[in-house]
C-alpha cells in the first residue's frame, strides 16, 4: 500500500492495465511455443513421409533387379548376354532411386536420424543397403550363393537369387520407423502404420509368388512347402493388420482394388492349394509339381499391379494428410500471431483511451482549480456529465464553487451595506460639523458684537 501511494493515479492505471496485459501476453506465448512445436513437428512428420516416398521406388527397382538377376543365374542359357543386359538395366534403375535417395537422407540428416531412432541405426541401415554390391559381385559371377563376403557380409552366406529382395524388407521395416515416428498424430499414425501393413502384404506376396512359381515349375520340395506357408501367414496376417489400422476411405481403396476385382479370391484359392501341397513332397525320386488350377503367370502379374495401385493411392492418402496437417499447423500458427498482435494492438488502444479518459479529467480539474487560484474567477465549473467518480467530483467541485461564490456575494452584499451606512454617518458628521463650524462663527460674530457694545458703553459712560 505504501509502494501505491507514492505513485501518480497514470502510474496505477498503467500498472493496473500492465498486470492483465502481461498475463494475457504470457497466455499468448505459451499458445505460440505450443503451435510452433505442433508446427515443427508436422514439418518433420512430412520429411519422415517424403522419405518413404524416396524409399518406396527403390523397394520397386529392387524386387525388379532381384527377378533379372535370378533369371539371369538360372535361366541364361542361350541368352545370357540379353539376360545380363536386361540386369544391368535393373541394376541401373535401382541405382538412380538409391541415389535419390541417400541425397535425401543427407539433405535432411537430423530428422531422419529421429525417424530412426538415432544415427548409429540410421548408419546401420545405409550400411545394409551398401551390401547390395556384394551380392551383385557374387550374381556376376553366376553363383547361387557364396562365403567369400561374410566378413562384410555380417558373418552370413550370401544367396544372389533372394539377398536383394531381403533388402526390400529391410526397406519395409524403415517405413514401420515412420508409422512410429508419426505416433503424436493419432491419424497419421494409423495411416502410416497402414500403409507400412500393405507393403508387408506386398513384400510377403511377391515371396509367395517366386515360391508359388517355383513350385509350379520345378516341383515342391519341403523347404519350398515351408516357404509357401511362412510367406502365405505373412502375406494374410499383414493384410489383417492393414484393415485394423486402415480408415473408412483405406478400406475403400482395398475393396476396390483387391476385393471388388475378384483378384483376392482368386490368388486366395491358389494359396489353398499350395497349403496343401505338403500331399506332393516325396523323399525321393523328381519332385511333384503344384497344379494351381490358375494361368498362374498372368494371375500373378495381375496381382502385382493390384498391389502396385493399391500402395501407391494408399500412399498418395498418407501424403496428402501429411500435407493437410502441415497446411493446418501453418494456418493455426499464423492465426495465434495475428490474434496475438491484434489482441496487444486493442488492449493498448483500450489502456490509451482509458488512461486519457482518467488522467484527461484530472488535469482539467487541477487546471481549473490552478486558474481560480489565479485568476480569481468563481465563475469557473468543471463538466459534470455523465455518471462517473470524475463526474460525481466534479459536482462536487461545481457546487463548492457555488457555495463559496453565493457566500462571497453575501459579503460583498453586506459590505456595500456596510460601506451605505458609513457613508450617511459620515454625511451626517459632516452636517453636524459644518452646523458647529456655523454656531462657532455666530458666537464669534456675538462675542464681537458684545465686545463693540462694551466698549461703545465704556465710551459713553465717559
Amino acid at each position: 500500500m505504501r509502494f501505491l501511494s507514492t505513485l501518480t493515479v497514470k502510474r496505477r492505471v498503467q500498472l493496473l492495465i500492465a498486470i492483465p496485459s502481461l498475463a494475457l501476453l504470457v497466455l499468448m506465448g505459451k499458445l505460440f511455443v505450443s503451435s510452433w512445436t505442433y508446427h515443427s513437428n508436422m514439418v518433420d512428420m512430412q520429411i519422415a513421409l517424403n522419405f518413404v516416398k524416396n524409399v518406396v521406388p527403390v523397394m520397386s527397382n529392387l524386387v525388379v533387379e532381384q527377378d533379372e538377376t535370378t533369371k539371369y543365374i538360372y535361366h541364361s542359357e542361350g541368352i545370357e548376354q540379353a539376360q545380363r543386359s536386361a540386369m544391368q538395366k535393373a541394376r541401373s534403375n535401382s541405382d538412380a532411386t538409391l541415389n535419390a535417395l541417400n541425397s535425401y537422407i543427407n539433405e535432411h540428416r537430423s530428422v531422419i536420424e529421429l525417424v530412426f531412432g538415432g544415427a548409429n541405426q540410421l548408419d546401420a541401415f545405409t550400411k545394409r543397403i551398401e551390401t547390395l554390391k556384394y551380392i551383385r559381385a557374387v550374381a556376376d559371377k553366376k553363383q547361387p550363393s557364396s562365403d567369400d563376403y561374410k566378413d562384410v557380409f555380417y558373418g552370413q552366406t550370401i544367396w544372389a537369387g533372394v539377398d536383394i529382395s531381403r533388402l526390400a524388407n529391410v526397406l519395409v521395416t524403415a517405413v514401420s520407423n515412420v508409422a512410429v515416428f508419426a505416433g503424436y498424430d493419432p491419424e497419421i499414425v494409423n495411416e502410416a502404420n497402414a500403409y507400412a501393413s500393405i507393403l508387408k502384404a506386398q513384400q510377403a506376396s511377391l515371396d509367395l509368388d517366386n515360391s508359388i512359381s517355383e513350385a509350379s515349375e520345378k516341383g515342391v520340395s519341403g523347404y519350398l512347402f515351408g516357404q509357401i506357408m511362412h510367406n502365405r501367414a505373412l502375406e494374410e496376417n499383414a493384410r489383417k493388420e492393414f484393415l485394423s489400422y486402415a480408415s473408412d476411405d483405406l478400406k475403400q481403396i482395398y475393396e476396390t482394388n483387391l476385393v471388388n476385382t475378384g483378384i483376392l479370391d482368386r490368388v486366395v484359392s491358389v494359396y489353398w492349394k499350395g497349403f496343401d501341397a505338403y500331399q506332393l513332397i516325396v523323399q525321393e525320386g523328381p519332385q511333384k509339381k503344384l497344379d494351381t488350377g490358375e494361368d498362374w503367370k498372368t494371375l500373378s502379374n495381375t496381382l502385382k499391379d493390384t498391389y502396385n495401385n493399391l500402395t501407391s493411392q494408399v500412399l498418395t492418402s498418407l501424403l496428402q494428410s501429411g500435407e493437410a496437417k502441415v497446411t493446418s499447423s501453418t494456418v493455426s500458427l499464423v492465426t495465434i500471431v495475428v490474434v496475438s498482435i491484434i489482441a496487444i494492438i486493442i488492449i493498448e488502444l483500450f489502456a490509451v483511451l482509458v488512461l486519457r479518459s482518467i488522467t484527461g479529467a484530472l488535469k482539467e480539474s487541477i487546471d481549473t482549480m490552478d486558474n481560480v487560484a489565479n485568476q480569481k474567477d468563481m465563475s469557473l465549473r468543471l463538466d459534470d456529465s455523465g455518471k462517473t467518480e470524475l463526474s460525481y467530483m466534479a459536482v462536487s467541485f461545481n457546487h463548492l464553487m457555488g457555495s463559496f461564490n453565493h457566500a462571497l456575494v453575501a459579503v460583498l452584499n453586506q459590505v456595500k451595506s456596510a460601506y451605505g451606512s458609513v457613508q450617511d454617518g459620515l454625511s451626517k458628521m459632516n452636517e453636524t460639523n459644518s452646523a458647529c463650524e456655523n454656531q462657532q462663527s455666530s458666537t464669534d460674530t456675538i462675542s464681537a458684537a458684545m465686545h463693540q457694545m462694551s466698549t461703545n458703553i465704556g465710551e459713553v459712560s465717559k
